[in-house]
C-alpha cells in the first residue's frame, strides 16, 4: 500500500522515503504522532481529504461523486449571462489539485515567466491557451491547497491539539494565500473563466492599454461613418448596414443587395468602394478610404495579442516571486500525501498492527547499537501469514543462524525483519502486535542467486562480492541478511566461506574492533547443518550469556503419504523455534514438486548413503583424535618414569 499515494509528487516523495528511511528517533516519533493522532484519530480530517480529491483510507480511488469540484467547475455550475454569440467557458476544463503534478506546474510557471515572446514554435493561439490553462490551473490548485489546510486544521482542533509536524505542514499549505491574492487582484477571475483569456487591468501592460485605446477610437470612427456617410449614400437606415470580416479582410461594409443596385452606378464612379463578395441578399464592400485606418487597427490588434501574452508572463512572474513559499507548500502537500498513504496501511493489513516504540539515544555524539524486539511480527504481503517473535539484541544475541527445510520460510522471515525496520523507520504502522527497536543506518542483503554476464561475473562471484560489501561496510547499526551463502561452489569451499563469514560478523575472527565492539544485526540462513552443529557445540562450552549467535530453525511436520511410500510429506508451519534442523528435506520437497517416484527412491537411497559416509567420516576423525591424545599421554607417562 505504499504506492497508494494520491498525487504524482506524493509518489516521488514516497519513493525517496523508501530508498532513504529516517534514522533519527525524534523525526520518526514526529511522523508516528502525526499519523496516529491527527490522521487516524480524526475521522473528519479523513473526510476532508477524500472530499478534496484524495484517496480514501482503504487505498481505493475516491468515487467521482465524492471528488471535490475545482473552482472552474463551481463557477461553470453557476448561471452565466452569456450574450448572443459570446463563447461559453469550457465546463470541467480545470483539473483538481490531486490531478496536477504541482512540481511540474511550478517548473512550467518559471519557464512561462522567462519565455521569449519573439520566438514561437507553434500556433500562437495554441500556445496562449496552453499557458492560460497552466496559470489558471495553478491558481485553482493552490486555492484548494489553502482551503484543505484551513478545513483540516479546524477538523483536527475539534478533537485535540495539532501535533507539531501537522501544524508545520498546514502552515506551509496556507502560505501561498498571499501570492494567490496578489495575482487575482490584477484581473477579473470570472471574466477570465468565461472568455478564456486574462484581460490585464489598466496600467499592467502600457502597450496593451495604448493599443486598446486606439482600437476603440478607430472602431468608434468606423461605426460613426455608417450613420453619417454610408447609410445616406445607399438610401437605407443605419441599422441595415453593418461590418463583417472575411479572413484577414476586416471591417467590410455589408449592404443589402437591393440598396446596392440602386446606388451601384454612383458608387462605381466615385471609387469609394471595391466589391469583395456577393450573396443573394447582401454585398460586401471594401472601404477604400479606410485602408490606412484598418491597417493601423490590425497593427494595434497585434500589439493587443502580444499584450495578452505579456500579461500571462507578468502574472506568472508575480506568482514566482514567492517561488520558495510555493515550493515548500508543494513539498508539504506531497509529505501529507505520503502520511495518508502510510496511514492507509492500517486498513489493508491482514492482522494486527502497532506503532513501534523507539529507544532514544542517551548520547548526542554516538548512536547506540541497533536492535529489535518484536512479538507477532508478520509479512504484510504474504497470504495466510504466520506471525513470529523476533528478538535481536545484546542479551538474546545479535545474530540468528537460521536452518530448516527448503521452502520453510527462511527468506520470508528475513524480508519480514527488514520490512519491519523499513515501516518503522518510515514512521508508519508495523505489522506486529508490539515492537521496540533502535533504527538501523543501512540494510545489506545477500539473497537470491544471479549472475552478471555483461560483466563476466559468475553467480558465486556476485554472491561473494555482496558478502564482501557486508563484511567491509557493516557496523553495529547495520542489518545484514545473508541467505544460503556458498551454494555456488563445492560443499567444502561453500561451508568454509559461510563459516568464516559468520565468525567474522560475530566478531570472533579478524573483525576490526577499534571502532566498535558490537556486531551488526544478522539473519544468516544456511543448509550447512554441520555449521549449525559446530556453533551449537561452541555455545554449550561457552559461559551462559556470552554467545552472540542464536540458533533457530523454521518448524515443520512430517507425515507418511501412503503405506507403500518411503517418502514422507513435509508440512511447513512457518514458525521460528529455537534449535538446529539436522536436514533440509530436499527429497521430500522434490516429491511435492512432482518429481517421478522412481527418481525419488534413487535420490533417497543416495542421500542416506552419503549421510552414512559423512557420519563414518566424523566418527573416524573422532577416533583418530582420541587415539592421538591417548598416545601422547602414554609417551608423557613413560618419559616421566625414566627420569624418576
Amino acid at each position: 500500500r505504499l504506492g497508494t499515494t494520491s498525487t504524482a509528487t506524493g509518489r516521488r516523495t514516497m519513493r525517496s522515503w523508501v530508498l532513504r528511511p529516517l534514522s533519527n528517533a525524534v523525526c520518526i516519533g514526529r511522523r508516528q504522532a502525526c499519523i496516529k493522532d491527527d490522521i487516524l484519530g480524526c475521522q473528519e480530517l479523513q473526510e476532508v481529504w477524500v472530499e478534496a480529491g484524495g484517496k480514501p483510507m482503504g487505498g481505493l480511488y475516491s468515487p467521482a461523486s465524492q471528488r471535490a469540484k475545482s473552482t472552474q467547475d463551481q463557477l461553470d455550475d453557476s448561471p452565466k449571462s452569456n450574450g448572443p454569440g459570446k463563447k461559453r467557458g469550457r465546463v470541467g476544463a480545470r483539473k483538481c489539485l490531486f490531478s496536477l503534478d504541482m512540481e511540474r506546474q511550478l517548473s512550467r510557471l518559471v519557464q512561462l515567466k522567462s519565455e521569449n515572446a519573439n520566438i514561437n514554435y507553434a500556433d500562437p493561439l495554441v500556445l496562449y491557451r496552453g499557458n492560460f490553462t497552466l496559470l489558471m490551473d495553478s491558481l485553482f490548485a493552490f486555492d484548494e491547497m489553502v482551503e484543505l489546510a484551513v478545513f483540516g486544521k479546524v477538523a483536527i482542533e475539534k478533537t485535540h491539539p495539532l501535533s507539531p509536524l501537522m501544524a508545520e505542514l498546514l502552515e506551509k499549505l496556507k502560505a501561498p494565500a498571499s501570492a494567490i491574492k496578489a495575482v487575482k487582484s490584477q484581473f477579473n477571475l470570472q471574466d477570465a473563466i468565461e472568455d478564456e483569456k486574462i484581460v490585464p487591468i489598466r496600467g499592467m501592460i502600457p502597450s496593451y492599454d495604448a493599443a486598446m485605446t486606439r482600437m476603440e477610437e478607430l472602431s468608434s470612427k468606423f461605426f460613426k461613418l455608417i450613420k453619417s456617410t454610408y447609410a445616406p449614400m445607399f438610401g437605407v437606415e443605419p441599422k441595415a448596414i453593418s461590418y463583417t470580416d472575411i479572413g484577414k479582410d476586416i471591417f467590410l461594409l455589408e449592404v443589402p443587395l437591393a440598396a446596392y443596385k440602386k446606388a451601384e452606378k454612383h458608387v462605381t464612379e466615385t471609387g469609394v468602394f471595391e466589391e469583395r463578395a456577393r450573396t443573394t441578399k447582401v454585398v460586401k464592400l471594401i472601404c477604400c478610404d479606410l485602408r490606412d485606418d484598418i491597417d493601423e487597427y490590425k497593427k494595434c490588434d497585434v500589439v493587443k495579442a502580444s499584450g495578452l501574452k505579456m500579461a500571462l508572463r507578468h502574472l506568472a512572474g508575480v506568482l514566482c516571486e514567492q517561488y520558495v513559499t510555493l515550493f515548500e507548500a508543494v513539498q508539504a502537500f506531497s509529505y501529507l500525501d505520503c502520511l495518508f498513504s502510510l496511514a492507509s496501511l492500517t486498513t489493508s493489513v491482514q492482522g494486527p498492527y502497532c506503532f513501534p516504540s523507539i529507544v532514544a539515544s542517551e548520547s548526542t555524539t554516538t548512536a547506540p547499537p541497533s536492535f529489535i524486539t518484536a512479538t507477532g511480527l508478520y509479512h504484510c504481503m504474504v497470504p495466510n501469514v504466520v506471525s513470529n517473535d523476533v528478538s535481536m539484541d545484546n542479551s538474546s544475541g545479535r545474530i540468528i543462524l537460521l536452518t530448516g527445510p527448503n521452502m520453510a520460510g527462511k527468506s520470508t522471515l528475513m524480508r519480514t525483519v527488514a520490512l519491519g525496520f523499513l515501516l518503522a523507520q518510515l514512521g508508519g504502522p508495523v505489522c506486529a502486535s508490539s515492537m521496540t527497536f533502535y533504527p538501523v543506518g543501512r540494510v545489506f542483503t545477500r539473497i537470491g542467486a544471479r549472475d552478471a554476464q555483461h560483466r563476466g561475473h559468475s553467480t558465486l562471484y556476485v554472491e561473494l562480492k555482496e558478502t564482501a560489501d557486508i563484511c567491509n561496510a557493516s557496523n553495529q547499526n547495520s542489518l545484514c541478511l545473508v541467505d544460503e551463502l556458498g551454494r555456488g561452489t563445492s560443499t567444502h569451499d561453500g561451508h568454509a566461506v559461510a563459516h568464516a563469514t559468520l565468525k567474522y560478523l560475530s566478531g570472533r575472527v579478524g573483525r576490526d574492533t577499534t571502532t566498535s565492539t558490537t556486531s551488526p544485526l544478522v539473519v544468516f540462513s544456511t543448509h550447512y547443518h554441520t555449521l549449525a552443529s559446530d556453533i551449537h557445540a561452541e555455545r554449550e562450552k561457552a559461559p551462559q550469556g556470552t554467545s552472540n549467535i542464536q540458533l533457530a530453525y523454521m518448524d515443520f511436520a512430517l507425515t507418511t503419504t501412503s503405506t507403500n511410500s518411503h517418502i514422507q510429506r513435509v508440512s511447513f508451519l512457518y514458525k521460528v523455534v529455537p534449535g538446529v534442523c539436522s536436514r533440509s528435506y530436499g527429497v521430500e520437497v522434490a516429491a511435492s514438486a512432482g518429481i517421478p517416484m522412481h527418481l525419488l527412491t534413487i535420490a533417497q537411497r543416495m542421500s542416506k548413503q552419503l549421510a552414512h559416509k559423512s557420519e563414518l567420516h566424523h566418527v573416524g576423525n573422532a577416533i583418530r583424535v582420541i587415539s592421538a591424545a591417548v598416545a601422547n599421554n602414554n609417551s608423557n607417562d613413560e618419559g616421566n618414569g625414566s627420569i624418576q
